[in-house]
């Protein structure tokens, strides 16, 4: 209950950072910024490579984990020097092949720093998870989003008459001044030099092949499901520009952005438990099924599931019969209540999508996760290429919605047919 509410004050904390961009940025902004995310959530993708995941399911099974820790910093390390120069050199032809537009460039270079900050705090959340220290991997959160609150309300108050792009790039740099509030406050928290010495005697030898080994077999299969989706993401504001209907490209354009801007943040809200949840489910069962305590790793898988599908069902329930004054009350806009609407139904699935992918994960069936994700993906990006004439200005919420339907379905099947091959 507790990491639920850490979790829930975080949610809202983040969301009241959206409502002031939503109120702040213009339309023009607000569409910059939700297309650079797409390059963002792929790029944080690469960086982290499932390795703080990985990490904390190794340290919850392994109390002699010091040396893969110590491979999983190293590993981290060399895979964010090699992204954050490749990056940098491919901004100008990202803008170009992505999104056909240059102007984009000053929101591209502001993920930049986000590279380094979010593979460290990662690394961080994974050791505390690790350590069935939930409550300190959720509470940094809101140090996140408080840090993003202060960040984005001065730089806003600061300077006022600003063009799109500079908006959306100082929406681009809140991301990271968020992360540097997770570090500091995780780092904190971390045992000092002393404690590390009289828990770990032989903490200065180098990991060993084996050890590198060890978080690479989790870390990449953990990592592909996500690696596909978000590459997919990548993909689709190219997919529209370059293959949509000519005469609808800019308004099918607009109707994605304003589905990412301002639609997904209502309709992720449940997260604030599911992710919790999904979080603390991978490290917490992996612990006790390893343990033969399979009772109890299942009533915890059952109990989370309940409660999440319970979180999804009150809120999309109210999104969908409340959506002109649930927009009007947050943005000051209603016209994305018709797409709200139409759309928040069938996303009461997505609230036990991360359970079932973190149990898949904890099940050593990461294979069938990243094939899961794969389907749904190859499905979405289909609907865009191919949908656009059939469905017209309806594409975009037709498309992420059959996406995540078929993922969480598979998902779903695969979660049963482990447990029953099981027994």
């Amino acid at each position: 209950m507790l990491i639920l509410i850490l979790s829930a004050i975080a949610k809202i904390l983040s969301f009241f950072v959206r409502i002031i961009m939503g109120r702040t940025l213009s339309s023009e902004a607000m569409s910059y910024y939700s297309l650079a995310q797409n390059t963002m959530i792929f790029i944080i993708t690469l960086a982290q490579m499932g390795i703080p995941m990985a990490l904390s399911k190794v340290i919850a099974q392994n109390p002699k984990y010091f040396r893969h820790l110590k491979a999983g910093i190293t590993m981290t390390l060399f895979n964010n020097i090699i992204l954050t120069f490749s990056f940098i050199l491919l901004i100008p032809l990202l803008a170009k092949m992505i999104y056909g537009n240059s102007m984009i460039i000053p929101v591209l270079w502001a993920i930049v720093p986000l590279i380094p900050l979010v593979s460290f705090s990662g690394l961080l959340k994974g050791y505390f998870l690790g350590k069935q220290r939930q409550v300190a991997s959720n509470a940094c959160q809101i140090s996140e989003e408080v840090v993003r609150i202060i960040f984005v309300l001065l730089i806003f108050t600061w300077k006022k008459d600003l063009d799109p792009i500079s908006m959306a790039t100082i929406a681009m740099l809140s991301m990271a001044a968020g992360e540097m509030g997770t570090i500091i406050h995780l780092g904190i928290l971390l045992p000092s030099k002393k404690q590390i010495r009289k828990l770990f005697p032989h903490s200065d030898d180098k990991p060993q092949k084996d050890h590198f080994d060890a978080i690479l077999a989790l870390s990449l299969p953990m990592t592909a499901s996500r690696f596909i989706g978000s590459f997919f993401l990548f993909l689709e504001p190219m997919i529209i520009t370059r293959f949509a209907a000519p005469f609808l490209k800019s308004a099918l354009l607009r109707s994605y952005t304003t589905i990412n801007a301002y639609i997904m943040p209502l309709l992720s809200l449940p997260s604030f438990a599911t992710l919790a949840l999904g979080n603390w489910l991978l490290s917490s069962f992996s612990y006790y099924y390893s343990r033969k305590r399979k009772k109890t790793a299942i009533r915890m898988l059952k109990g989370c599931l309940l409660f999440s599908l319970t979180i999804g069902c009150l809120c999309c329930i109210t999104l969908s019969l409340f959506s002109k004054e649930i927009c009007d009350l947050f943005y000051h806009k209603i016209t994305m209540a018709p797409q709200l609407e139409k759309m928040a139904f069938p996303f009461i699935l997505l609230s036990i999508q991360p359970i079932l992918s973190n149990i898949l994960h904890a099940l050593n069936k990461s294979k069938a996760a990243m094939i899961d994700s794969l389907i749904g993906s190859l499905i979405r990006c289909m609907i865009f290429l191919l949908g656009s004439e059939i469905f017209l200005l309806d594409t975009s919420w037709i498309a992420i919605t059959s996406g995540m339907i078929i993922t969480t379905c598979l998902h779903g099947f695969n979660v049963i047919k482990a447990f029953l091959n099981h027994k």
